[in-house]
Order: structure tokens, then sequence, then C-alpha cells
């Protein structure tokens, strides 16, 4: 998805201190899209039995759909695959629970041949191999699928079952027990949008693709165990990875639902995010709105924009501490643009204690004389000592001090109050009367 966009402020460089607080508005202009979308569809149906009629009415109605989205602008390639469901093969019930009938191809004769393969047959429960299905799909680019890397990834998956919740490694044969928090993981990334339409043609499953998958769940017990798994399944996996589940779609639909609900994914960005990213992500408290926005056309220029609440989340130590970041915006599990944050944690600030109180409170400089004897007012009145304090508003120290002949060094340095800016004298001279 190749959109240059704007994002204001383009960065963040704040100080917060341990629950110091700053909000901001982030605004992302999105500018219509004059490149061409490229779009992989991939068409991945349940074939068991009460399918029947919905594949039916897929086989007449595959060319026609895949023309009316070609129409619209896009680089379109197509794919095709079936699942039925474990154990496999059984040649009267599930011949295999995954096949894999043609790679993505601009080739729509050869898409619609392969469509034409796909045959219905009975199977032994309710839950189907989904799971299983929709994990071989969710494969990198280049591979047997062949996804284009550069292309939006949609798996349009039409069945009128829940699957089964794990398919575990010993019915698989694979070394992993696909579970749908599994999978889903794997859908996202591979950066795969799901677009599922739950079908109406199985009385023993009447939410379809959302069903509980643990009714009439016999088929994996030996291998597997009890059945696991909640109802929701098929809006779980569409809403996580950026795609879209419509219920209660009938065989009489299904074409036209394809049709309509492709090409908005075509036409439009599903959704737009603003997601918090590396080292600065703890730092951030709220970004609304949480589910962002779409669909949002790509014949249009749009500005949205998200409040953003920040809040200091590291405490303080002797020196400062510097995070790096970003807030990505993600349009359908792609960051198309964002902004750098920085955040520093200022260094611990020790206070320094108010100066004692008294006439030696405030003292600008310290004189210290060695050697010698001085006093105060007269030469031999007062008693002798080494240091003399002198401050700008202690008179009691400012009158004179007498000095003898035995000076040998003399130190003057800054007392606690010192002024580097203020200019200090310090004088001697000889008295006459002495």
């Amino acid at each position: 998805m190749s959109i240059l966009i704007q994002v204001s402020p383009a960065t963040n460089d704040l100080t917060l201190s341990v629950n110091q607080t700053f909000d901001e508005v982030v605004k992302a202009t999105i500018p219509k899209s004059g490149v061409v979308p490229k779009v992989d569809v991939y068409f991945l149906a349940d074939t068991t039995g009460s399918m029947n009629t919905a594949i039916a009415a897929v086989k007449g109605g595959i060319l026609a759909v895949m023309t009316q989205i070609a129409s619209l602008g896009a680089d379109v390639q197509f794919g095709v695959g079936d699942y039925k469901d474990f154990p496999a093969p059984v040649a009267s019930e599930h011949p295999y629970a995954f096949a894999h009938q043609h790679s993505l191809s601009a080739n729509f004769a050869e898409i619609k041949t392969a469509i034409d393969t796909w045959t219905t047959t009975s199977g032994r429960d309710t839950p189907e191999a989904q799971f299983y299905a929709l994990d071989r799909v969710a494969e990198p680019p280049s591979g047997k699928i062949g996804w284009r890397a550069d292309a939006k990834r949609i798996v349009v998956w039409f069945g009128d079952a829940a699957g089964h919740d794990p398919v575990c490694k010993e019915i698989s044969k694979l070394s992993y027990h696909i579970s749908e928090e599994f999978l889903t993981a794997k859908l996202v990334a591979e950066k795969i949008a799901v677009l599922a339409l739950s079908m109406n043609t199985n009385y023993r499953a009447p939410a379809g693709l959302d069903d509980d998958p643990k009714t009439a769940a016999t088929g994996y017990k030996s291998k597997c165990g009890e059945p696991g798994g909640t109802l929701g399944q098929g809006t779980r996996i569409a809403k996580a990875t950026g795609g879209k589940l419509v219920q209660g779609v009938s065989a009489k639909m299904i074409v036209e639902t394809i049709t309509s609900e492709l090409a908005a994914q075509v036409t439009a960005i599903a959704n737009v995010s603003l997601v918090a990213s590396g080292a600065t992500a703890k730092f951030v408290r709220a970004i609304s709105p949480v589910v962002g926005y779409g669909p949002l056309s790509r014949d249009q220029d749009h500005e949205i924009a998200f409040d953003v609440s920040w809040v200091g989340a590291v405490a303080a130590t002797s020196e400062a501490q510097v995070f790096h970041g970003s807030l990505d915006v993600v349009a359908d599990g792609e960051v198309i643009g964002g902004k750098t944050v920085t955040i520093t944690v200022p260094a611990l600030v020790i206070p320094v204690p108010p100066p004692p109180p008294g006439p030696y409170g405030r003292i600008p400089l310290i004189v210290e004389l060695y050697d010698h004897h001085f006093t105060k007012n007269s030469a031999w009145m007062g008693d002798p000592g080494r240091r003399l304090l002198l401050s700008q508003d202690t008179p009691d120290l400012a009158t004179p001090y007498q000095m003898n002949d035995t000076v040998s060094s003399l130190k003057i340095r800054p007392g606690p109050d010192f002024d580097p800016n203020a200019h200090y004298e310090v004088s001697f001279y000889r008295d006459p009367n002495f």
C-alpha cells in the first residue's frame, strides 16, 4: 500500500517525570491514492454436504465476480482451495482435509475451471477442518499459494459450521496444534485479511461459522481429546485480521455478497488506527478512538484525528534516561506513516538543605591566614585565630582585623554563598596608629 501521508505534529520530543502527563491531538492526512491497488484474493470453501447449493451458486457466478472486481481498476489475482474434515483421507467422507486447487493467477478461466472441480461430500460430525485449511493458506509470499509480497492479501472464506479447536498434531500430522489463537496470530503475521461469509445452509449449526465448535464434535476425540473453542470463531478471526464476517448468507445471495464485500475491500481502506511502538509505548496511557477509522474510500482525501494521552511511567535515577519509539499510522495491518517519539526522564534531583540560621548563614568568601595571630580592633585585645569570615550581610564580621608581621601564607576561597557574578575586595594596609 503506497500512500504518502502527513502526520502532525511531525515528531514528539517530551520530558516526562514519573506520573507527569501530556495530552495531544495527532492528525493524519491521507491523500487520495493514485496508485492502482494490488490485491490477491484466495477463495476458500467448505465443500461438505450441507454446502451443496452454495457451491453450485458459486460455480455459476464466479466468473462474473472476478470480472466485476477487475473492472474496479485493481491489479487483482485469484486463487482457489477447499476444505472438508479429518480424519482424512476417507474416500466416502473426507478424501482430504484441505486441497489447494490453483495458485494466485490473473487467468480467470483457469480459476473458474479450478472451482468447477469442487465436489461436496458428507461429513462425520458438525465442525469442520477450516483451521487446518487457513493454516495452510497462511504462508509467506512466493510459496505454494503464490501471495505477492506487495499485494493486499484477502481470503474469501465461506462455510456453514464452526471449526474444530484445536486441530491437534496427532490428527493433522503437523508438528504443532492449531488453535484459534495460534491461527489468528499466523494470519496477522502474514498480513492476510479474512472476509468470512457465514452461510445459513446448515440446520445443525444455525450460527454458521460462529456456531459452538463443541456441538456434535465427536470426530477428533480419539486423537485430540475433548473438543474446545467457543462461539464466535469466525467473527473474531475476521476482526483480528482486518477483515469482516457477514452473517446469515443464503445460497441465493452468496455471489452478490462476495461481489459487494470484495469490492469494498478493494476500493476502500477498511481501517486506519494509531499504534504506539518501540520503547516509548509504555508511556502511552490511551489513544482514542481505540477502533480507529474506516472504511475510508481510496478516491478522496481524508484527515483523521487521534487523542493521545501520555504519562510518565519510569522512575527517575541518578542519570537522565532517554527512550525512543514511534506512533505508527496503520492501515489494514500495514504501517503507512507515523512520527518518531523521544521521551526523556530527567535525573533525580536531590534537594539542597537551606543555609543554617545566624550570622554565618550567608558567607561569600573565606579568607584563611596561616602562621600568624590576628585580633579584632586591637593587636592584643582579641583571641588569636586563623580564619577570617567575610559576609555582605553580617556587619559584625566586617570590622577591621589587626595582623602581626608573621604571616607566611594566605588563602581566599569561595564560601557557601559565593556569587560568581559579584565583585569582592580583600585589602591589607598598614594602620598608622599601630
